[in-house]
């Protein structure tokens, strides 16, 4: 047999002890019981999965996809949409709703547009 070949390149490598860590183990807030930290993050998310579904844009209703278009936060870029009715589509920006008129603000001629929330067939997105 051939004697075993030696590697072409070798670099030695420190030897490093096992650090043991110290890490948090209970929670204690304001006039609670002491509480496993694993037993609240659970606790929390069973909380948060309950109180709030999320829904694909897709799968959302038009009064859900307008919706979702007013509640994003100010410091979130504002995102364009596409609204269709039977006589015509609407690039913009998504301004409010008031009394089933909804008002958009076409970006290019810095102009609003109303439309009846019955006359929307389609909302979409489109992009910043």
């Amino acid at each position: 047999m051939k004697d075993q070949e030696q590697p072409k390149m070798y670099i030695t490598q420190p030897a490093i002890a096992n650090i043991e860590r110290h890490m948090q183990s209970t929670y204690s807030g304001i006039g609670k019981e002491p509480m496993e930290l694993t037993e609240r993050i659970s606790s929390n998310k069973a909380i948060t999965s309950t109180n709030k579904v999320k829904k694909k844009f897709v799968d959302m209703s038009i009064e859900e996809r307008l919706d979702y278009f007013l509640s994003q936060p100010f410091f979130a870029p504002r995102v364009k949409c596409e609204i269709r009715t039977e006589l015509r589509k609407y690039v913009g920006y998504l301004q409010s709703i008031e009394d089933n008129d909804v008002t958009i603000l076409l970006p290019g001629r810095n102009k609003e547009v109303n439309v009846q929330l019955e006359e929307i067939m389609a909302v979409n997105l489109f992009g910043f």
